[in-house]
Order: structure tokens, then C-alpha cells, then sequence
């Protein structure tokens, strides 16, 4: 059964009163251009139900959970310059989502009368804190601002763990994550290796989390089909979002009277949103950018 114009049109009046940050032309321009782009009923009705779920944060939100976090690591009697060391997983000079953070973090605990100097810019420099302290308690922090699969937070967690157990020193190691988004799956692997996660928005998965078969199976099939636009292969690596998160998420990152800037997407999210070209390489216009 297919869908007309008109109910098209009465979805995107109740959409924008659920989701206001596509309540701007370049937004709805870019909502109609991925309706264009079905190819069937079943890819539109998917689309119907997965807009819904989209999670789009406000900038002071983002700022106000750091700010409350770094207030509760300053008051925390258990950490000290000395136990405790505040990283991103980056390990490398190339600069990630996750690392964006570390500066502005440092600035928020120095505010707050903390030790500045606890917070790192690489993982690298907790791996050699491990190795090196005489402390017997220590803490370790990751800060992220999205948890996708937890892959990598746990890795780090990982290594950590067999870093302490050749530290005759360390009777203790705590570890807990920091993040404003986390997707649900990865926080419950995250927190499946005893470690406390600590985020403000805990996001399902899109597609996965909110079906049931039969339509989960006509929903992951629709989803590959329009993917089929963008990718060559199937097994693109961001297919359905990068390792498989499907997550519908969004940050504002400016808002004015006409327009409505996001900050740039996190590969996580369904890359039907955010791919900026088709498969042979013409531009196309997308909800998110990346």
C-alpha cells in the first residue's frame, strides 16, 4: 500500500511537534529529499517509525552534565592528585570526539579547586600512570562523549586491569566512564566488566530496540535496500551505523530564528542521515553532517 502526499505532510506537522530541530527549511528540505529517496511503502514506513525515536540534545545540556561531573570528581574525597588519572581512549595524536572534551574538562575541575593536572589528553598517559604509582587505591576515568558498542572503552579497561596486576603496589583500581550519550548495549557491556558508567542520555537502538518480527526483518531490510544508495557493498563498516549501533542521535550546536546548527554526527548514527554523497560519488543532501 503506498502513501500519499497528504499523509506524508500530516506526519512531518506531528513530527516537528515531537522533534523541533528539524523546525528549520535546510532540515525539512533535507527530511523530503530522504522520502524522495524510498524506493517502496516499506522503506517510507520505516522511515516513519524511526524518526520519532531521534534524541537531539541542547549545547547547555552537553556543557551542565561536564560541569556536574567535574563537581563531583573535586568533592569526591576518595580522589586525589595522586590515585587518580582522567583520560579520553585516544591513544594517538589524531584527534577524536572523545578528546575534544579533556581540555575544557581540565578547565572545569581547575574552576572547581581541583588538581587540573589529573586530566590527560592521551589513554597513554594512564597506562604509564599505572605502571609508575606507589599509590595502593587508584581511580581511572575515561571521558567520552558517545558510547557506541563499548568495543574500545573496554579494551582500554582491559589493558588497564593487566597493567595493575603487575604493579605490586596497586591493592585497588577503580574505573568508570564518563559520557553524555551512551548507547544502552555498549553501557551494559561497559558495566559487564565492572566498571560504572556515568551518562545522561542512554540511547536504544533504532531499529533493533523498537521492532518486532515481523517487521523487524522488513525494517532491516528496507534500511539495506536505501543504504544500497550510498554503499557499494553491504558490509560497509557503517552500515546501520558504525558497528551496528543504529543510533538516532543529534547535538545542537547553534539555534536562531531561521536556522538550526548540529554539531557533526557521530558515525553511530543510521548513515542514511549523514552520508554526504551516493555510491558513484554525487552529492546528496542529508539531515546531519559528518
Amino acid at each position: 500500500m503506498s502513501i500519499d502526499s497528504k499523509e506524508i505532510e500530516r506526519y512531518k506537522i506531528n513530527l516537528i511537534k515531537k522533534q523541533d530541530w528539524l523546525d528549520c527549511r535546510r532540515h525539512l528540505e533535507a527530511l523530503d529529499h530522504l522520502f524522495k529517496e524510498c524506493s517502496n511503502a516499506e522503506e517510507m514506513r520505516m522511515l516513519l517509525e524511526l524518526m520519532p525515536h531521534f534524541t537531539c540534545t541542547e549545547e547547555t545540556a552537553y556543557w551542565t552534565f561536564y560541569k556536574n561531573q567535574a563537581e563531583n570528581i573535586v568533592n569526591d574525597g576518595a580522589i586525589t592528585r595522586d590515585n587518580c588519572r582522567i583520560a579520553p581512549t585516544t591513544q594517538d595524536d589524531i584527534p577524536d570526539s572523545s578528546q575534544h572534551i579533556c581540555n575544557p574538562f581540565r578547565d572545569m575541575i581547575k574552576r572547581r579547586g581541583g588538581e587540573d593536572n589529573i586530566v590527560k589528553n592521551l589513554f597513554s598517559h594512564v597506562e604509564t600512570f599505572i605502571e609508575s604509582t606507589k599509590e595502593q587505591n587508584i581511580n581511572i576515568i575515561i571521558l567520552d562523549d558517545f558510547i557506541g558498542s563499548g568495543n574500545r572503552i573496554v579494551g582500554r579497561i582491559k589493558r588497564c586491569r593487566e597493567l595493575v596486576k603487575g604493579n605490586t603496589c596497586i591493592e585497588v583500581s577503580n574505573f568508570k566512564v564518563i559520557s553524555f550519550v551512551a548507547m544502552d548495549t555498549g553501557k551494559q557491556y561497559i558495566e559487564g566488566h565492572s566498571t560504572e558508567v556515568i551518562a545522561e542520555y542512554i540511547l536504544k537502538r533504532g531499529i533493533t530496540d523498537f521492532f518486532t518480527e515481523p517487521e523487524l526483518s522488513i525494517a532491516k531490510r528496507s534500511m539495506l535496500k536505501m543504504e544500497s544508495l550510498i554503499f557499494k557493498n553491504s558490509n560497509h563498516k557503517y552500515s546501520f551505523g558504525y558497528e551496528q549501533s543504529e543510533a538516532l542521535y543529534a547535538r545542537i550546536k547553534l539555534k536562531t530564528d531561521n536556522d538550526i546548527e548540529l554539531v557533526r554526527a557521530q558515525n553511530n548514527v543510521f548513515p542514511i542521515f549523514w552520508r554526504r554523497s551516493y555510491k558513484d560519488g554525487r552529492p546528496r543532501n542529508t539531515l546531519l553532517y559528518r
